[in-house]
């Protein structure tokens, strides 16, 4: 009877050996799966923070973009402008040889006029002048005839 209790006792004892390292292997189960999670959400927060940061950079590269388009259509308004200076310099050269053209057109009218006008008083002096030599001449045929 003793034997038989005894050997139910290491039995029991072995039994409870064993659930004991059950429970111990289930423990560091859960412990392994607590550091699984943990690794797991590590990496999540990993990829949650490339994923920020892609986002950032995509942002920076599309500002980047925009400001390059902004200095573009700047140069393009500047270039815009600096033909429209040229232009309007170049429509101001016209408008002043056009007016120097006048002014000399003008000039030349007027050398023209004071020419008629000598040449005429130049046919007017010299018909006088005719008139006297005729008027000499029959005052001398005049003479003559006396």
């Amino acid at each position: 009877n003793e034997a038989v209790e005894s050997e139910k006792q290491a039995v029991a004892r072995e039994a409870e050996a064993v659930e004991s390292e059950k429970q111990a292997v289930e423990s560091e189960n859960a412990a392994v799966a607590r550091e699984n999670e943990a690794v797991e959400s590590e990496n999540q927060a990993k990829a949650a923070e490339a994923k920020a940061v892609q986002q950032e950079a995509d942002a920076k590269e599309s500002e980047a973009q925009a400001v390059a388009r902004e200095a573009e259509a700047v140069n393009q308004e500047a270039e815009a402008v600096q033909r429209e200076v040229e232009a309007k310099a170049s429509e101001a050269e016209a408008k002043q040889r056009e007016a120097a053209a006048k002014e000399t057109h003008a000039q030349s009218q007027e050398k023209e006029s004071i020419a008629k006008k000598d040449a005429d008083a130049a046919i007017e002096k010299d018909n006088e002048a005719k008139s006297a030599q005729e008027e000499l001449e029959a005052a001398l045929a005049a003479l003559k005839a006396e």
